[in-house]
């Protein structure tokens, strides 16, 4: 009898047992089998659901080293040169796409006649068994233009399916640095690009509070016809490149004709019931419609154009107008038709409701009526409303309470006019997530009967604590506040006594400080964290991030003093057992609670997710940064080129040298700069110079380098910053006097008030030499002010005149182990009431 059964028994399990244990194979074992046969590639593709559609695909683009595709950090297949092969024993030839190649089993490196097209072949290969796109792209400094383009061409050829409800890189924006001068002409070869004048800038929002800028550039078509603009910058004085790909949104496209509009709303799902469509409304300048944090169209009255250069006429509903396509403006003769007319349009190709008002200060009571009314008019139910109740007039506040429903947040700033009261009883009914009311002095107790929020913030309310005492008798009892979990209520009455009567409370010490975390909040759900995102204000954009990043303790990220999370490495904890599983990022990974302390088997991909989580909360970046003497190498690269890529200038950094190269700390001063602090601590690498372009050229207020061997009178000249203090520098007095000199013609320290420069030896006489000054008696003590609270005693000194007639007093302390001070103070001091100097002080 013949047997008919499979020569791989695994195949014969039951597909619920094989997804099950396909689920439980790593990424590059799942690669290993589907190779076995078809049926292996098939079987898999159907019944493994655990990789399907994540996040994780990469390429590793490299020139002279293979290219490899890899999940996370785990390498799936590698692509090479078939003249590279150097041991044929371990090679076996395997069906990838349409080709049948040489692979080497013992890393998975597959050899191809055509580099490039062994790429395409993996690429696509990948995809298919883990259906998924690759979406993530690293592309080496080796890589030639010939490679860049080539995988250009793929990536706008390719119709990606987007998975619904998440951002991806090639959806919204790439940036990608190179180390070498490319030819972006070379690189859209082909691909029938549109030329944009280098002289126009257009902003492309990526977050709330970050733009990037596109100057020039081309405008390229992607098959299913989104229009992308690829552009590059070029640093002024080093071979680095950066490029930059933006996907404009698809409301450009339902702009072209009536029918693009037709089919977009119709066919496109993606952004349906996803996210959420908002108004923001201002007078001064353009209002916008926006699809979560990014601008469809602008609204603004005609007589505000300028630039006739991109001005198109469109049709946005029964109206023609002029649009500027470089930034979607549109411009109208009525500037409240405009806005309604903008709004309904957006509601229709998108075939949802804008549910999020964000009615900005400047906003006017006409404008504010006109929205109102028709807000009534769609008869729903908005999540989010934020308005200036000083703009408001009283009939139109009653009006909004008594006809418009809120379902999530609502924010009242400013004050309503002092008579106001509200008659309705039931006007907060519907709302479930939050309120804040900055001036809530017109709410009545009874208004308390239909707060029933997770949060509740109201300041300056005329409550009396008898008043409260009654609420939370009934919150005690569950008769109030079932909801809440947070609340705020300011009040002028302090009767403690009153408002705990016949409450079973108990007292906890003055000096007893409890955090309610909002970080653990947002950590709950996704419903928590979208109600934290775009509900609380007091955090929001403010400069506290910190990040310690240290090699083997955890590393912590803080808002100002407080600890938010840890990242540590997996194996460093004994047991999991008392973590819980908490999603961060795309990972799921154990957390132990009640210190928030995260546990990867990926540190740095850990501390990545960590931060992005964090500044996605608090819609801020971290700004400090602590990085330790610990610190492997590889772990400094991937910092260094992660804080170039934000775009920003950060505020603090105390930066050990550590195990760090020489070409990453060039990298360092040349392309992160830092506004406030700068702490350099340890020895630098030997032969390492300060490169002579550094971010210690921009303004800062203070800068201090301790082990300063390293350095070279030369390279203070340029620091600009109010304080420096150098310690353990090799400067002699000659080295003084030439640095005093450039000093007093304006071409060093231009910005420096307080200046301690510790050296090993220090003549007065060399010093001063050829340089005019006015000694000081030892007897004369002067006092400069550092700021408010600090300052400084001078006896005696020296009195030197710099550039615009400053002063400047430098005095020579010796401390011990004979080690020289150079103390320099500029006047004037802080007395003057301008920003304080004592940063390093």
């Amino acid at each position: 009898m013949t047997s008919t059964s499979s020569p791989f028994p695994l195949f014969r399990l039951p597909h619920i047992v094989l997804s099950e244990v396909f689920n439980s194979t790593t990424p590059d074992e799942i690669i290993r089998i589907s190779l076995c046969s078809k049926r292996a590639a098939r079987v898999i593709k159907y019944t493994s659901s655990k990789w399907k559609k994540r996040k994780d695909l990469e390429l590793v683009l490299q020139g002279t080293q293979p290219s490899v595709v890899q999940y996370e950090e785990i390498s799936l297949l590698s692509v090479s040169h078939i003249s590279e092969v150097e041991d044929q024993r371990q090679l076996e030839n395997m069906k990838i796409g349409e080709s049948i190649v040489p692979v080497d089993t013992s890393n998975m490196v597959t050899y191809w006649k055509d580099k490039l097209k062994g790429v395409r072949s993996v690429m696509e290969y990948v995809m298919d068994i883990f259906n998924s796109e690759i979406e993530t792209f690293y592309i080496t400094e080796d890589a030639t233009s010939s490679e860049i383009h080539y995988i250009f061409q793929w990536m706008a050829k390719r119709k990606t399916a987007f998975s619904a409800g998440e951002a991806c890189p090639l959806l919204k924006h790439l940036q990608f640095v190179f180390e070498k001068i490319l030819n972006l002409e070379e690189m859209i070869e082909g691909l029938d690009g549109i030329k944009v004048p280098d002289d126009i800038i257009r902003e492309y929002k990526i977050f709330p509070d970050k733009n990037i800028s596109l100057p020039g550039g081309y405008d390229i078509k992607r098959n299913d016809g989104t229009i992308a603009t690829v552009c590059t910058e070029t640093h002024p004085e080093l071979p680095i490149t950066r490029l930059k790909i933006a996907v404009w949104p698809e409301i450009k496209l339902s702009l072209c004709s009536k029918k693009a509009g037709l089919i977009i709303r119709y066919t496109s799902k993606k952004w349906r019931n996803l996210g959420r469509l908002k108004l923001v409304l201002r007078d001064t300048e353009p209002s916008t419609v926006q699809h979560s944090d990014c601008t469809l169209l602008a609204v603004s009255d005609g007589s505000a154009m300028k630039d006739p250069r991109y001005l198109v006429d469109f049709k946005i509903g029964e109206i023609i107008v002029p649009v500027n396509i470089s930034n979607m403006i549109t411009y109208w003769a009525d500037k409240l038709e405009g806005v309604g007319s903008v709004m309904e349009y957006v509601m229709d190709i998108f075939n949802s409701e804008i549910e999020v008002f964000d009615i900005k200060e400047d906003a006017t009571s006409s404008e504010i009526h006109n929205i109102f009314q028709w807000m009534v008019e769609r008869n729903t139910v908005f999540f989010s409303v934020d308005f200036d109740s000083g703009q408001t007039t009283s009939e139109d506040l009653n009006f909004f309470f008594q006809n418009i429903k809120t379902s999530g947040c609502l924010q009242i700033r400013g004050s309503p006019n002092r008579d106001y009261r509200n008659p309705s009883n039931s006007c907060f009914s519907s709302l479930k997530y939050f309120i804040n009311i900055i001036d809530a002095f017109w709410l009545e107790k009874w208004h308390l009967g239909s707060l029933n929020c997770s949060i509740i913030c109201l300041f300056n309310t005329s409550f009396s604590c008898v008043d409260m005492n009654v609420y939370l008798r009934k919150w005690k009892n569950g008769q109030a506040f079932s909801l809440l979990n947070i609340g705020f209520f300011e009040s002028s009455d302090r009767n403690v006594d009153q408002l705990l009567d016949g409450l079973d409370s108990t007292e906890i010490p003055i000096d007893t400080r409890r955090e309610y975390r909002s970080v653990r909040i947002y950590m709950c759900s996704k419903k928590a964290s979208l109600i934290i995102k775009y509900t609380v204000i007091k955090w929001r954009k403010k400069p506290g991030m910190t990040l310690e990043l240290e090699g083997t303790k955890a590393s912590v990220l803080k808002f100002y003093d407080h600890t938010l999370l840890s990242v540590s490495d997996v194996f460093d904890r004994q047991t999991l057992g008392t973590c819980k599983m908490i999603k961060i990022g795309n990972s799921i990974v154990p957390v132990e609670t009640k210190t928030m302390m995260t546990y990867w088997g990926n540190k740095l991909k850990g501390v990545r997710n960590g931060m992005e989580h964090v500044m996605k909360i608090f819609s801020s970046e971290v700004q400090s940064y602590t990085i330790s003497n610990d610190l492997k190498p590889d772990e400094i690269h991937w910092l260094f080129r992660w804080m170039a890529s934000r775009n920003i200038v950060f505020t603090d950094c105390t930066l050990h040298f550590g195990q760090a190269t020489i070409e990453d700390l060039n990298f360092f001063f040349q392309n992160i700069r830092f506004d406030s602090k700068v702490i350099i601590l340890g020895k630098p690498p030997d032969g390492f110079q300060m490169p002579s372009t550094s971010f210690l050229g921009y303004p800062s207020k203070s800068v201090e380098v301790y082990n300063g061997n390293w350095l070279k009178i030369s390279d203070i000249f340029s620091i600009e910053s109010y304080t420096i203090l150098l310690v353990d520098t090799p400067f002699s007095s000659v080295d003084m006097n030439g640095f005093l000199k450039r000093w007093k013609c304006g071409k060093a320290t231009t910005r420096l008030k307080v200046g301690l420069f510790y050296t090993k030896e220090l003549n007065i006489d060399d010093v001063f030499k050829d340089i005019e000054k006015v000694e000081v008696p030892k007897e004369t003590r002067r006092t400069f002010k550092l700021s408010y609270d600090h300052s400084l005693d001078m006896d005696g000194g020296y009195d030197i005149k710099g550039q615009d007639e400053v002063i400047a007093t430098i005095c020579e302390v010796v401390i011990e182990n004979g080690i020289h001070v150079l103390f320099m103070a500029v006047w004037p001091d802080w007395s003057t009431g301008e920003e304080s100097f004592d940063e390093c002080i």
